[in-house]
């Protein structure tokens, strides 16, 4: 208690005299110790920086306001001053990257309500503004009859289309990570019922309409005993499972093209590779002390497809691939991230495949390319999408 009320006797010193008095009347390991103590606390009001990227947010930073004469500091001058020095405070992406740490590892709890922090490591996809994959996962908010129904009248005004312009139309679902590693998800999350927004669809689609639906849940649950399939830190399936996905799929085209046909395990070899943190520890701030694991598949015999227009490396926009082998298909796939890791097994199976970013079907481009196979592929926490019209170009 004496040391205490003898430091804030030094602060008021330190204060109100100068320095060289205060050494003379106290000890000066208690005034280099306060000394240092106060450069730390105002090292991050001193040290501002002018970044424009945060590498530990992955996002744009704001920078310095101009600040207009004939305005002076106004309110909006004002706002975007104190937006810029949030940003630009010193030692703001380690202050934030050691914060997630201690939330992480000594509280356990998850610094960002974008990510559920599972069991044995596992992370988990939680923005309600993408898709709500919690909400999916409790088997809530399910469709109505009416909703149920505008999803079928929207898909098979789609189907007809194609079937209209000589192309087949498939539709693929991906699954959320925790419809296959639910075991791993966070106590407290807990189901409300055993039928999902998933299986409603699926069975309505499959009571009332054609349309030819890959799902590939049953697959993937039956995989997960041989590999890992989905990154434990990222939302994605991984190579592994991103194969299991692609032969469902070949599998459902081959019923109507037998010239296309899945590879198998066999065809390849295959090595386990460690690797840094997914896209949830990204969001986390944590990429560097997360790790993850996936697989390096090597075709035995030589890949024929050749990548002919890559842009932004698969990671958006529209990207095209060339077979050398012209009697197979040609395919339009209107895909999403998920579809990725796929790129490299599908590639094989056409003569020419267009992989498009979109969530929904551009005509216009269908037109253009003349496919004999349009594939709509969606991942499980985006269905609500399908409920938006997809107008007929």
């Amino acid at each position: 208690m004496k040391s205490i009320n003898r430091r804030n006797v030094i602060l008021r010193q330190l204060w109100n005299a100068d320095l060289l008095q205060i050494i003379k009347k106290n000890n000066i390991f208690d005034v280099t110790i306060l000394i240092m103590f106060l450069l730390v606390i105002s090292s991050p009001l001193i040290l501002v920086n002018n970044n424009n990227i945060s590498k530990v947010e992955n996002r744009t930073l704001a920078q310095f306001p101009k600040l207009k004469l004939s305005s002076g500091i106004n309110n909006k001058f004002s706002k975007e001053f104190d937006s810029w020095f949030n940003d630009q405070y010193g030692f703001r992406d380690y202050l934030i990257k050691y914060s997630s740490l201690l939330h992480v590892k000594i509280f356990s709890t998850s610094p960002s309500n974008r990510v559920l922090l599972g069991k044995d490591g596992w992370l988990f996809y939680a923005d309600k503004a993408d898709g709500d994959s919690v909400s999916c996962y409790q088997n809530i908010n399910l469709y109505t009859e009416e909703k149920l129904k505008i999803i079928k009248d929207n898909l098979v005004e789609q189907e007809n289309w194609c079937k209209m312009h000589d192309a087949e139309f498939i539709l693929m679902f991906i699954p959320n990570k925790e419809t296959i590693y639910g075991e791993y998800y966070p106590n407290g999350i807990n189901k409300m019922g055993s039928y999902s927004k998933l299986d409603q669809v699926i069975n309505y689609l499959k009571l009332h309409t054609d349309i030819r639906i890959v799902d590939v849940r049953k697959e993937l649950i039956n995989a997960k005993n041989r590999a890992q399939i989905y990154y434990k830190t990222d939302t994605h399936w991984n190579s592994f499972g991103a194969f299991i996905g692609y032969q469902g799929l070949i599998k459902e085209i081959n019923k109507s093209n037998p010239k296309v046909k899945p590879d198998t395990l066999d065809d390849f070899d295959i090595q386990k590779v460690n690797q840094k943190g997914g896209d949830l520890t990204r969001i986390l701030n944590l990429e560097y002390y997360y790790d993850d694991s996936d697989f390096i598949f090597k075709r035995k015999k030589d890949d024929t497809y050749i990548i002919n227009i890559p842009l932004n490396d698969f990671d958006g926009g529209r990207d095209i691939s060339k077979s050398s082998d012209k009697l197979l298909p040609k395919a339009i796939m209107f895909r999403d991230s998920f579809t990725k890791k796929m790129i490299p097994f599908i590639s094989n199976q056409f003569s020419e495949i267009v992989y498009d970013w979109t969530e929904k079907i551009n005509h216009n481009l269908i037109k253009e390319e003349k496919p004999n196979i349009v594939i709509f592929e969606i991942v499980e926490r985006r269905i609500d999408f399908l409920i938006n019209k997809n107008p007929l170009d």
